[in-house]
């Protein structure tokens, strides 16, 4: 990012305005904000991006498993409370290394998103990293892998948890559909009476 894309308002301010930067040295200020604004690299939109994925497919895992899904909206869980209500429904116990994976790519993000610490983030995305090939049990791929630039690894490490959690929301739909029809019996047994004195009224 070059100087010359900033808004002109920041290079001749106008007297009066929110972009009157009077007591403010405008080289030093526009100096940090392209320090930061450069460094908007592909490892970050494919992180942004894939957690953003990875949330809707909790989301969808979570809707399949309850018999009134529209109180999910009202819950306002986050993402680690989603991740870990849907391993709730994992029938497979070896996903383990990869609900340890997704929540690594959880704090990664929020990492880029909630900070400008770049020794945080490099630290953060190298545990992804290691948990990611930890998980390749074929020695070739993980030899392959190992060389990939650091946003394409993340990519592979994200449909690793992508295929995995696609897994996941089929044993929640299948557990999810168990429980809507024992309920549509009982609703049937037990509340019969009050549907038929609505009718009534």
């Amino acid at each position: 990012m070059s100087q010359g894309t900033f808004p002109r308002r920041w290079r001749r301010p106008l007297p009066g305005t929110i972009y009157d930067m009077k007591g403010i040295d405008t080289q030093k200020f526009i100096e940090k904000v392209t320090q930061h604004f450069a460094d908007v690299d592909p490892l970050t939109q494919v992180v942004l991006r894939g957690h953003l994925l990875l949330e809707e497919r909790l989301n969808a895992t979570l809707r399949h498993s309850l018999y009134n899904p529209e109180v999910l909206d009202k819950m306002k869980l986050n993402f680690h409370h989603k991740m870990l209500f849907a391993q709730s429904f994992a029938v497979s116990k070896r996903g383990g290394g990869i609900w340890e994976l997704v929540a690594a790519i959880n704090a990664l993000r929020n990492g880029i998103a909630h900070s400008l610490d770049e020794e945080q983030r490099r630290k953060q995305f190298q545990h992804v990293r290691e948990l990611y090939l930890r998980e390749l049990e074929n020695p070739e791929l993980r030899k392959e892998d190992e060389t990939e630039p650091d946003h394409l690894l993340f990519l592979n490490a994200y449909a690793l948890c992508e295929g995995y959690l696609l897994r996941v929301e089929g044993d929640a739909e299948m557990i999810g559909n168990s429980i809507r029809r024992m309920i549509d019996v009982m609703r049937k047994e037990w509340y019969a009476s009050d549907e038929e004195s609505k009718v009534n009224r």
